[in-house]
């Protein structure tokens, strides 16, 4: 029975990489995405941190050369290895303030779906905190916790959980009144059970794409935030802060506007590609 189980969920994921490989600009969005993403957190590790953050007025702007590929900044300061690891900086917040935020909301969307007694509570809390437009709310959050990689995490997380809560609540309601559910309830199987065993399974597909399309907007939200000064703070390098430092010379030097723009743009695009394929794949209609 094990064996039979596991080959079920094998020839699914093989089933939904296939639906997935025929979507051309899916598979070159995760392509180009995993690039980054090697770019962005193995090459660091063989950058030394100190050509991110050591000044050299003497060599400022220096243009693109052998020693310095994307040249040097307003401080002299290596302009490819501060790219890569403010990719990195970016990407990791978006990456774990996604996490929290399907943590938080999805559990909440999870509860409130399966008890109704604690659904009408839940959701009127969701509610409230959807009053506030999410970046708004993180801008907020960092204003009164104070302006630190930890404190952005946890603001733009909180800005998403309505998002994560409504979408999982939407998806566990079409499954909890499903026959196989009143099944496990009737031969007294634990609610806990229940959920992470027959619910999470069943609407997993709906949970991934809605993490993979939020990411880029978390992303977006920090890069905002750094771009105002409320974010990540310099000296550490982080897209939306480069692009800030490099507004007042964007005439006389615009490549070091131009590399982190394109680094947001490039990611951001990926990730849609990237959810725009795992939500065809996962579609059921498409299983016929």
């Amino acid at each position: 029975m094990t064996e039979e189980i596991v080959f079920r969920k094998q020839s699914g994921a093989k089933e939904i990489w296939r639906r997935f490989k025929k979507n051309k600009s899916a598979v070159v969005g995760l392509v180009l995405f995993a690039v980054m993403l090697v770019a962005c957190f193995i090459v660091p590790l063989l950058i030394p941190y100190s050509r991110v953050t050591q000044q050299s007025i003497r060599n400022k702007f220096a243009p693109p050369s052998i020693e310095h590929l994307a040249g040097t900044d307003h401080f002299g300061r290596d302009e490819m290895a501060r790219l890569l690891y403010g990719g990195r900086m970016t990407m990791s917040v978006g990456f774990l303030a996604a996490t929290l935020s399907l943590l938080v909301g999805g559990s909440l969307g999870m509860l409130a779906s399966f008890y109704d007694k604690a659904d009408n509570l839940i959701m009127r809390c969701i509610d409230v905190l959807a009053s506030m437009p999410p970046v708004l709310m993180a801008l907020a959050i960092v204003s009164a916790l104070g302006a630190n990689l930890r404190n952005v995490i946890i603001a733009i997380a909180v800005s998403r959980i309505p998002a994560f809560c409504r979408v999982v609540r939407a998806a566990v309601l079409g499954i909890v009144d499903q026959e196989y559910i009143e099944a496990a309830r009737a031969g007294g199987t634990s609610d806990f059970r229940i959920l992470t065993r027959h619910v999470l399974p069943n609407c997993l597909g709906t949970i991934i794409v809605q993490t993979t399309m939020n990411i880029s907007l978390l992303m977006l939200t920090a890069a905002s935030l750094s771009f105002i000064g409320m974010g990540i703070q310099p000296p550490a390098p982080e897209w939306g802060s480069m692009l800030s430092e490099a507004r007042e010379y964007m005439r006389s030097a615009p490549l070091l506007m131009f590399l982190p723009g394109i680094g947001i743009a490039l990611v951001t695009t990926e990730l849609n590609l990237i959810g725009d394929g795992l939500r065809d794949a996962f579609d059921p209609r498409l299983k016929t």
